[in-house]
């Protein structure tokens, strides 16, 4: 396994559906309906991948970008269940055999509490992160509370913009967008995939997300 950057215009596939070798077969040759674009690789949920899944997509040469799981809607974020969050999410990558020097997503969507609850929720999980040799990213999704200039105060984060009406991040901007609402894709074979489609760029400090590949 190696640490890569994700190409710039990459397309990866953001699903919770755990990926099998008749999926990868019918994925051969796939390109997204309409277009010529086909697939870099998979954002993939740690808690609920397996190490035999981890190994088929890196062997078919797909790249592999973990996210954590979010909490419940209406949760109230702090400091200590944000260094909760990351640690589990850590530990699960190093039961996967997850390299360091990937990029982590944190889901930022759907909480309650104040502006200062997320920032605490959010510095925690870089922090944490980064200690464990890891780089953060933050999906921004609905409810997030935080303006523009609040989102770039993160503590040394990747910016994720999801497909909801969120914020600009100021001077920065996003390194990933998800393009458009979650798709059904019927492959050859009989097998369907449910995910949501997303592009890779940079961000205006020509940074991008790390992914392992194999």
């Amino acid at each position: 396994m190696r640490a890569v950057p994700v190409p710039f215009g990459a397309v990866l596939l953001d699903t919770f559906q755990p990926i099998t070798s008749e999926m990868l077969d019918g994925l051969q040759g796939f390109t997204l309906p309409g277009t010529r674009t086909g697939i870099t690789g998979f954002i993939r949920y740690p808690e609920n991948m397996t190490l035999q899944e981890l190994t088929r997509l890196l062997a078919a040469g797909y790249l592999v970008l973990p996210v954590g799981t979010s909490r419940p809607n209406g949760y109230i974020p702090s400091a200590a269940a944000g260094a909760q969050d990351a640690t589990r999410e850590l530990a699960r990558l190093k039961l996967l055999g997850f390299l360091t020097g990937i990029t982590l997503g944190c889901d930022l969507e759907g909480m309650g509490g104040t502006v200062q609850n997320t920032v605490d929720y959010a510095n925690a999980q870089a922090s944490t992160i980064l200690d464990g040799g890891n780089y953060p990213m933050a999906y921004v999704g609905a409810g997030v509370p935080l303006n523009a200039a609040e989102l770039y105060a993160l503590s040394d984060v990747l910016y994720w913009h999801s497909l909801s009406n969120v914020p600009d991040v100021l001077v920065c901007d996003y390194a990933m967008l998800q393009g458009y609402p979650t798709q059904t894709f019927a492959l050859a074979g009989g097998t369907v995939l449910t995910a949501d489609v997303n592009f890779v760029y940079r961000d205006k400090k020509g940074r991008g997300p790390i992914a392992a590949s194999q």
